[in-house]
């Protein structure tokens, strides 16, 4: 485990060298393969929980993600800069 947030709907995120996996209390799940291929394929490093309910990922070289209800979208790919 690398990185650990709850957001507020209450689902507990973990990161690890593997990638990302959640928690809802009784199962844990892999994105689903509509997920950026980046985010599946690279460990995540950090993990934030933001006010608006969204949750920021980063990646070992696979950029920067966020998951807001129920969608991936990516938010810096790998090697480029974070507007």
């Amino acid at each position: 485990v690398l990185s650990l947030a709850q957001t507020p709907d209450g689902f507990l995120w973990i990161g690890t060298w593997e990638g990302l996996v959640r928690f809802d209390g009784a199962r844990f799940k892999t994105p689903p393969a509509s997920a950026p291929a980046g985010l599946r394929e690279s460990g995540v490093l950090t993990l934030r929980s933001a006010g608006d309910g969204s949750l920021w990922i980063g990646t070992q070289g696979g950029g920067i993600y966020r998951y807001r209800e129920g969608r991936f979208t990516v938010e810096s790919a790998p090697g480029e800069p974070l507007d």
